[in-house]
């Protein structure tokens, strides 16, 4: 090949490597009316089935990996149907045979340095631009939640950009330029995938913070020991540190405020009510949604510290606040356990307090508590032992 004029700079900038590649040979006719080029595909004896089947199971987010498409037609025995691609308020929507689904789409972009790729093939070497995609899509009919995330199903693969062998177990859509083996099944490991990793965190972070503060991203949180191979492995430890280091989480009470989650704490057995009585004392409260058990997995992975009822109770001891705080308070904690609230406040009628609620007496409405005070009784305050106002 170097004897030949037209391969022989191409034989030196490959370090005299020759790739193996398949190319196209050319074809008969004409592209069909409207199109520039055609690439035609002889099927083998047997493969029609294989191909209708592969060709039915395309998605119209195929589209996300494949940005230079606007619309691909998908024709089989004679019907066909449009994925199309489009930006939408925040995202991009995706058409799939007439039915449009809105992604939320989280993006980081960089450059490799120039030693990081060095014993990378030759294209990768002279392609060292890079875009880390992530992608979610949307169920605005949720609840009227307009922007609610709605997390994939388990079985996603890293897409690199098309789907690999390389399983994935955060329930988001990743497309990303890791370098594949020889199969170009398999992503293989070394310094360029480790930079891609760090930027995936980053963009999946950027993903959660970007969506409404609903309960539902607690499902996009990794969870520990779930991974599927290696890859998998340390993109779920990446994501979750970088999670753990951003502020993503709502603050009760504090609407369109987001904490990190080392500042955040949940209440065991929260309600709005609770939480709603609590916020001001319990600095980094998560709303009661975020509380619930079955998210306690992603909390704990999170950091997210968790407040006990006589925790909280603790808490309230020294609070100055009038007596129809400590009624809503007292309202919002009925049914809890008792052992829980035995260190309660509870005001006094004659102005003292009592560190807990054991031996209180509860006045009667209409009682003139003024008028005993010198039986030295401890009776509640009226105003905090009434129903809230």
């Amino acid at each position: 090949m170097a004897s030949v004029p037209g391969l022989a700079a191409e034989l030196a900038r490959r370090d005299g490597a020759v790739p193996v590649l398949r190319l196209p040979w050319p074809a008969e006719g004409t592209p069909p009316e409207g199109f520039a080029t055609a690439v035609v595909l002889p099927l083998r004896a047997g493969a029609r089935a294989g191909v209708a089947a592969a060709l039915e199971a395309l998605r119209g987010e195929l589209l996300l990996a494949l940005p230079g498409l606007g619309s691909v037609d998908v024709v089989v025995d004679g019907r066909m149907r449009t994925l199309s691609a489009a930006p939408a308020d925040g995202g991009i929507a995706i058409t799939d045979g007439g039915r449009a689904t809105v992604w939320r789409v989280a993006q980081r972009s960089g450059e490799l340095p120039a030693g990081l790729v060095a014993d990378r093939p030759v294209e990768e070497r002279g392609r060292r631009s890079w875009t880390v995609t992530w992608a979610v899509p949307l169920d605005d009919s949720a609840d009227g939640r307009r922007g609610r995330p709605s997390p994939l199903p388990s079985g996603q693969v890293v897409h690199a950009p098309t789907p690999s062998d390389e399983p994935l177990t955060l329930p988001a859509r990743l497309i990303a330029p890791f370098p594949l083996g020889p199969d170009r099944r398999h992503v293989v490991p070394g310094p360029v995938t480790d930079a891609l990793v760090t930027a995936a965190a980053e963009a999946y972070a950027d993903l959660l913070a970007s969506l409404p503060a609903d309960p539902v991203l607690l499902a996009l949180v990794p969870r520990a020991g779930l991974a599927g191979a290696a890859l998998d492995a340390a993109l779920g430890s990446a994501v979750l540190d970088r999670l753990r280091a951003v502020a993503w989480l709502p603050v009760a009470g504090r609407d369109g405020v987001r904490q990190p989650p080392d500042r955040a704490a949940a209440l065991d057995d929260a309600t709005d009510e609770r939480v709603a009585a609590l916020a001001g004392v319990l600095p980094g409260l998560l709303p009661a949604a975020w509380s619930r058990r079955s998210d306690l997995p992603a909390r704990t992975a999170l950091g997210i510290r968790r407040i006990a009822i006589a925790e909280a109770v603790e808490a309230v001891r020294g609070v100055e606040r009038p007596a129809s705080w400590w009624a809503e308070l007292y309202a919002a904690l009925d049914g809890a356990d008792r052992e829980e609230l035995a260190a309660l406040p509870v005001p006094l009628a004659d102005g003292r307090t009592a560190h807990g609620p054991a031996g209180v007496l509860l006045p009667d409405p209409g009682l003139p508590v003024d008028r005993l005070g010198p039986l030295g009784l401890r009776l509640a305050d009226p105003a905090a032992a009434g129903p809230p106002a």
